[in-house]
């Protein structure tokens, strides 16, 4: 049972991640590192630190080769990206090994809960009227989107239905972003099918994340050129007029390009182009025109992040999240761990910041079953309570 200091902690962790919408990138690892350190002191003066020795080791001997190259090459900006975001993943892989990611029993206030359901709330009622849901520093809709998802797998977890109800609204009312109708269709056909198709994973060997990313990667890259050469070639919709519009052209197209780019660019093969992404490419503040079409940066969370961080940063980037994300890799998280892994093929950052860290956190929550849900904080009115 956890006490009552590392309850708070773990709210505030989830916390700070739901409010990295309103901070940029760099204030946002801060203050996450800060207080992953401030757990791991605390879990450690009570129950010692545990390590897994051949993946820490590895990581902290990338991260001094990092800062031993930061002081010989050129490329400062890559390399300050590269060790954030390591610095930042290890220390998730950490929480995660010491079982400090593992949620509290259904009684008391969830008070993550309670801020994420204000703020998703106060963003829907600002965003009604042109139906563009947006909040914080996230003006992307689709990103804002996928933080309501991940607060509707919580609230599956968690037993709260008003924020399971609160989904479902959001997928009739924001129906413009196309990223939350296909999570939230996902999720259901997972959930309904989660042991078959876990049993199916299991048989031809992809319940291992990192194998099921890279097929899915491998897929993506292929629908990107068949779909370029053989598909848009025939006449495209207007823009999020239909499948085959110019939408979903631009994607691919930047699927290409960044597919093309890791292969044929050398600056790619260790360090990439951090920060300076955009700017590489020619997209920063101006048009850039590829094969026809105005040139995005890849939506695909895979190529995206090997382009920012090298592929042999990137591989061992994947290789410390994956082996988080299998420790919870069951029939029961199918229905969390699917939908995400393949929107992450049509989305550029998933797998970074923010976005990651969520989405581990709701993986490594535990479920509430009905009887631990006596004594948890309810609305009361009048004589009545409801269960939120």
């Amino acid at each position: 049972m956890k006490t009552t200091i590392e309850k708070f902690f773990y709210n505030i962790l989830l916390i700070s991640v739901a409010l990295g919408s309103f901070l940029n990138s760099t204030r946002f690892l801060t203050v996450f590192v800060t207080i992953i350190l401030a757990l791991m002191i605390y879990n450690g003066s009570r129950n010692g630190v545990h390590i897994g020795l051949p993946i820490f080791t590895g990581v902290l001997i990338f991260i001094l080769f990092v800062l031993v190259g930061a002081g010989f090459l050129t490329r400062g900006n890559s390399q300050v990206y590269v060790l954030m975001r390591l610095v930042c993943l290890l220390g998730v892989y950490l929480l995660s090994y010491n079982d400090i990611l593992t949620s509290s029993e259904g009684t008391g206030v969830d008070w993550f809960f309670i801020i994420t359901l204000i703020m998703i709330l106060a963003g829907m009622i600002s965003s009604f009227a042109s139906r563009e849901f947006t909040f914080g520093r996230t003006d992307n809709r689709n990103y804002a989107s996928v933080l309501v998802f991940m607060f509707f797998l919580y609230c599956n977890k968690k037993r709260h239905p008003l924020g399971i109800v609160l989904g479902i609204i959001f997928a009739i009312v924001f129906p413009q972003s196309r990223s939350y109708l296909l999570l939230f269709g996902l999720f259901y056909v997972c959930w309904i099918f989660k042991k078959q198709i876990f049993a199916a994973l299991n048989k031809i060997k992809l319940n291992h994340s990192f194998v099921l990313i890279l097929l899915l990667t491998v897929i993506t890259v292929i629908l990107s050129y068949v779909w370029v050469y053989q598909i848009s070639v025939h006449g495209i919709s207007g823009y999020h007029q239909s499948l085959n519009d110019l939408s979903n052209q631009q994607r691919f197209v930047a699927n290409i390009y960044a597919f093309e780019r890791i292969l044929q660019d050398k600056n790619t093969r260790i360090w990439g182009y951090g920060s300076n992404l955009l700017e590489v490419m020619g997209i920063n503040n101006r048009i850039s025109m590829y094969m026809g079409v105005s040139l995005l940066q890849a939506h695909n969370s895979v190529l995206n992040l090997l382009l920012r961080m090298g592929i042999l940063s990137g591989i061992l980037y994947f290789i410390v999240a994956t082996s988080v994300i299998d420790k919870y890799f069951t029939e029961d998280n199918i229905p969390f761990i699917l939908p995400y892994l393949i929107n992450s093929m049509f989305m550029h950052d998933l797998f970074e910041g923010q976005w990651i860290i969520l989405f581990i956190a709701v993986l490594a929550a535990s479920s509430v079953s009905k009887e631990q849900l006596t004594g948890r904080v309810v609305l009361k009115i009048g004589r009545k309570e409801f269960n939120l």
